[in-house]
């Protein structure tokens, strides 16, 4: 492969409530001092992945409930702290400080994170969900036969 990525968590270190740490896994998005501070794609796979992944599950359970309707609380809950839905907005926001914390793509978030030294950048602890590792192969064609 000539380039791979992950989900990461990227954070403004100026712009998180006081008393909040910098993210380091995806439980740390669910805390309710983030509520309207986040940014995320218009990704409905990454959301579900951040809940089952918070719950400790496998992001390709088959269990989209989980244990007592848990996983779905926590989708329910990641939505009402992610303030933008949208695949580009979403970096802009976190640039100009209108969000505190954005998920998204290692390849996009890094570019943005660049450009700031307020930017910090995490891949969460537990791990990046598997349907995210992306890998970018090049593909040399030889000369056709005849």
């Amino acid at each position: 492969p000539y380039r791979f990525g992950c989900a990461t968590i990227a954070y403004r270190k100026d712009k998180l409530p006081k008393g909040v740490k910098p993210p380091r896994d995806w439980e740390d998005l669910f805390d309710p001092r983030l509520r309207g501070l986040i940014g995320m794609p218009n990704a409905p796979r990454l959301v579900l992945s951040a809940a089952l992944k918070a719950e400790g599950m496998s992001v390709n359970s088959s269990d989209l409930g989980g244990v007592d309707g848990r996983v779905s609380d926590r989708v329910r809950f990641l939505r009402q702290n992610v303030k933008i839905f949208d695949d580009l907005q979403y970096l802009q926001a976190l640039a100009c400080g209108d969000c505190a914390v954005a998920v998204g793509p290692s390849e996009e978030i890094f570019s943005i994170a660049r450009r700031s030294t307020l930017i910090g950048l995490v891949v969460p602890k537990s791990g990046t969900k598997s349907a995210r590792l992306v890998r970018k192969r090049w593909a040399c064609m030889g000369p056709t036969p005849g």
